[in-house]
């Protein structure tokens, strides 16, 4: 059977490990927002592991209509990092001071410019990537100018430094939630998820989270974040990854702590597996006619490695966290 050679270098795998980790829509999403307070703090989920390294922009800066920060009002970016590798289910608290400082975070660092949420914003946009061009991860508003309720584009522009359209790329209910009084339309300075689904698939939370019916509300109190009033726990795909090779359907996935490959044709192959520095730290052999071998990693650190998986001369590779 002719198979095509796919030449993979360590070097470049450690090149792209180190990179910037990149986040898509809902990976992140908001649990809380407090605006009526001097110190002005809003939460945030992981609902995807997030390696060391990996920053996310934050902004109270108003997204317009024609797709772009509003510079007529311009406000505040900042930039939070992970200093150390985090599952799924951490909560991140920010405490932005109301521009008297720097932000801080319970888990991470921030740099960047001050923000005041209480006295302008009214709504948090999270993304990746440069300020002109941003791919944006997830939003909050919490803004109410209609005496109806707001479209699906929050306030349609930025028309102020209080006012945003819905970022590109984004949807309520699904990747972005607006958080207003349900009954009267009004406007809430401070809100809360309301821990009516705490354990589920990235969907599933969601769907929850950014559904305004699920939020508590209070447009004169902040509310108690930290410690927040509940855990999420966040069922992740275990599958490291599927392919077809020349026909040959082979899987790679971790299974408590062990990696296991399975190749329906029972072909030999060869499992590498290694750290964040580019040095093996385990390799096994998986003979003809065996369909699945395990490798135990249950004695190596945990974080992120590579993983590269040898059949014939062919190797394709994976990043797993463990």
């Amino acid at each position: 059977m002719h198979r095509s050679i796919l030449i993979l270098l360590v070097g470049m795998l450690v090149f792209n490990l180190k990179a910037q980790h990149t986040l898509k829509k809902g990976d992140i999403a908001f649990v809380a927002i407090n605006s009526d307070e001097s110190d002005d703090v809003f939460s945030f989920l992981l609902l995807a592991d997030v390696m060391a390294g990996t920053e996310i922009h934050f902004t109270d800066n108003g997204w317009t209509a024609a797709g772009s920060f509003n510079t007529i009002y311009p406000e505040s970016h900042f930039t939070w990092q992970a200093t150390a590798d985090l599952k799924a289910g951490t909560l991140v608290h920010v405490t932005t001071y109301n521009g008297n400082a720097v932000a801080t975070a319970s888990q991470g660092s921030v740099t960047g410019e001050k923000m005041t949420v209480s006295v302008a914003g009214d709504q948090i946009l999270a993304y990746q990537g440069d300020k002109l061009n941003p791919v944006f991860i997830a939003a909050i508003s919490f803004n109410q100018n209609k005496p109806t309720e707001p479209a699906s584009n929050f306030d349609g522009d930025s028309f102020s430094n209080s006012t945003t359209a819905l970022p590109t790329g984004l949807d309520i209910g699904q990747s972005a939630v607006h958080v207003y009084h349900p009954d009267n339309f009004s406007e809430q300075d401070n809100a809360r998820f309301n821990c009516s689904v705490t354990a589920g698939t990235k969907a599933e939370l969601l769907q929850a989270l950014c559904d305004k019916n699920n939020w508590t509300t209070d447009n004169e109190t902040p509310f108690q974040v930290d410690p927040f009033p509940c855990n999420f726990e966040v069922s992740l795909p275990t599958a490291i990854g599927s392919e077809e090779v020349d026909g040959d359907d082979f899987r790679i996935f971790v299974k408590e702590r062990h990696v296991v490959i399975s190749l329906a044709n029972s072909e030999a192959s060869e499992l590498k597996l290694f750290n964040a520095g580019g040095v093996m730290v385990k390799s096994l052999r998986k003979p003809q006619g065996v369909r699945e071998a395990e490798m135990a990693t249950d004695n190596l650190p945990k974080g992120l490695y590579i993983l590269t998986l040898s059949i014939d001369q062919q190797m394709v590779s994976r990043k797993v966290i463990l």
